[in-house]
């Protein structure tokens, strides 16, 4: 069973308890989930950030399985903003992850406003 808290034991320490608890309250916004976004995803979900909006145009492809952290042959021709939300949530269940594909230019101002913090 999964449990916030025994996951994210380990980062004290590294970050207090209250700042731990800013992480989980938090939103990041990550423009692209490829070779640096799905590293930066992966980071921030095992951080325990609470919530994450993902964005990419694209889908994986299996040129990208040498590089990108969430591409795997199983991935191969899904959608990557998709693909990389559904793995995300076997790290962390509890996590919120907003899903944008091809349209996601069309709502980058109410994106950005939704975040404390952009990645790209």
């Amino acid at each position: 069973m999964f449990d916030y808290a025994d996951f994210t034991n380990r980062n004290i320490g590294f970050v207090t308890a209250d700042e731990q608890e800013r992480l989980r309250g938090g939103t990041v916004i990550v423009c692209g989930t490829g070779g640096m976004g799905g590293a930066c995803i992966l980071g921030l979900v095992r951080a325990g950030v609470g919530r994450l909006i993902i964005a990419d145009l694209d889908a994986f492809e299996v040129s990208n399985l040498n590089r990108q952290v969430f591409a795997f042959l199983h991935t191969v021709d899904q959608p990557k903003a998709q693909a990389t939300a559904e793995m995300a949530r076997q790290i962390n269940p509890d996590i919120q992850i907003d899903v944008y594909g091809a349209d996601w230019p069309d709502h980058v101002d109410y994106l950005i406003g939704q975040a404390a913090v952009v990645v790209n």
